[in-house]
């Protein structure tokens, strides 16, 4: 018999355990605060919170419960989680925070209005919102937690506030149907995978503000056609880029002193590439098989391990003119490689792989006046049959007159300078003529 009635006890513990409002009014349930008068939204069980909320959910600014008036400031963690009938939501000028998935896995979600009031949202808050397609997010909201909209399949497009200033890790994982976002000029870094696997996102606007593309941003926006990286951006991390199928081509700046290995790897559309960062990191471009030009800049020393690795229809390289070292498969099985230009005039170090399967018996060697020499003894460069070298490479190849002043000055990249930079300088004359310089 004691044995009879303490499982019945532990049952309606548990069974009142499961139940997580203090009140029920009009079929939304609340949690009180008697003491400020405010009412929080909150889940019907956490054993079974399915049927709690249904249709079309209008959630009152005020709510009445035993003679008192609460006002209703905030939607709980897990509030409407897991509710598979739920269709809309509408949220009172009242609330200022939405709590921790508290939209979670409500499958069926088309619609909620978030209203200005709104201060925060709390990582998860739709997750898998599979339904979801389209929200506002006001302008009072200053941050995008972690995975907060990720895995809303049906989210079209998406307007970030300028009030947001940062973007959590996943905030958008696997928001198939995602085509275009603006993010917000305060927005300094975009974090893990925030558009990882959107692979209808077909453009995206970095601003200035940004000094680091973390790791798998933007893996696998397979429809993003072009991305334009600010010159701020000091940071690019592993995967970010890859496996972005349609993007054609990318520029990345000097200010970049950090890239990640595959970068941009598996990037098949992509037909041109320039780096004019300090670094190159490994297998950057590894696998993409369209890549056709590759400019290495002035500013990189170091080539780093299998940068290049298999892009099969790669045909022309420049190595700019401070590259000393080239590590080991840098160019291994780029099999349609017919032209490479390096601007040192002292053979940088490769590795006994640096160009493995290359042709180098077709393809030509273009070198610096002076220079061809030494790339015809040095390890690996000697293997090239053909290595020819180029006047307009060679240091002041052509000096200019007396009377001839210079107008302009460029480097080989196009960019207009005001003083001599390291590598190759196009100068422009008073008498129309066009000479490089190599500046050491």
């Amino acid at each position: 018999m004691k044995k009879f009635l303490f499982l019945c006890l532990t049952a309606l513990i548990l069974q009142a355990s499961c139940f997580a409002y203090d009140a029920e009014v009009d079929g939304i349930y609340y949690n009180l605060n008697t003491a400020s008068r405010t009412a929080e939204v909150t889940y019907l069980s956490t054993v079974n919170n399915y049927t709690a909320y249904k249709g079309s959910v209008d959630i009152p600014s005020i709510v009445k419960y035993d003679n008192t008036t609460y006002v209703v400031t905030s939607i709980g963690n897990s509030a409407l989680a897991y509710c598979s009938d739920l269709t809309s939501v509408t949220i009172p000028e009242s609330v200022t925070s939405i709590g921790k998935y508290a939209f979670q896995e409500s499958y069926c979600l088309t619609e909620v209005t978030i209203p200005s009031s709104v201060t925060s949202i709390g990582e998860q808050a739709f997750y898998w919102c599979s339904s979801l397609t389209s929200v506002t997010i006001p302008n009072s909201v200053t941050s995008i937690e972690s995975y907060t909209f990720a895995y809303c399949d049906s989210l079209t497009s998406m307007t970030i506030p300028n009030s947001v200033i940062s973007i959590g890790k996943s905030a958008f994982y696997h928001c198939y149907h995602l085509s275009s976002v603006t993010i917000p000029e305060f927005v300094t870094s975009i974090g893990e995978s925030v558009f990882n696997y959107c692979s209808s996102l077909t453009s995206v606007t970095i601003p200035n503000s940004v000094t680091s593309i973390e790791d798998y941003a933007f893996q696998n926006c397979r429809s993003l056609t072009s991305v334009t990286i600010p010159d701020g951006v000091t940071s690019i991390g592993n995967s970010a880029f890859e496996g972005c199928s349609s993007l054609t081509s990318i520029t990345i700046p000097e200010d970049v002193t950090s890239i990640g290995s595959y970068a941009f790897r598996d990037c098949t559309g992509l037909t041109k590439a320039t780096i004019n960062s300090s670094t190159s990191g490994t297998y950057t471009f590894s696998g993409c098989n369209s890549l056709k030009e590759a400019t290495i800049g002035s500013s990189v020393t170091n080539i780093g391990t299998s940068v290049f690795d298999t892009c099969e229809s790669l045909e022309s390289v420049v190595i700019g003119s401070s590259v000393t070292e080239i590590e080991d498969y840098v160019f291994w099985f780029c099999t349609n490689l017919s032209s490479v230009i390096s601007l040192n005039l002292e053979p940088p170090t490769c590795a006994s792989n640096t160009f493995g399967y290359v042709d180098t018996s077709s393809c030509t060697l273009t070198v610096p006046e002076g220079s061809k020499d030494a790339y015809s003894v040095a390890n690996v460069w000697k293997e090239f049959y053909n290595i020819v070298e180029d006047p307009s490479l060679g240091v002041n190849a052509a000096s200019a007159t007396d009377d001839e002043q210079e107008v302009s000055r460029y480097t080989l990249d196009g960019k207009q300078v005001n003083t001599p930079q390291k590598g190759v300088n196009i100068i422009r004359y008073s008498y129309g003529t066009t000479k490089k310089v190599l500046v050491k």
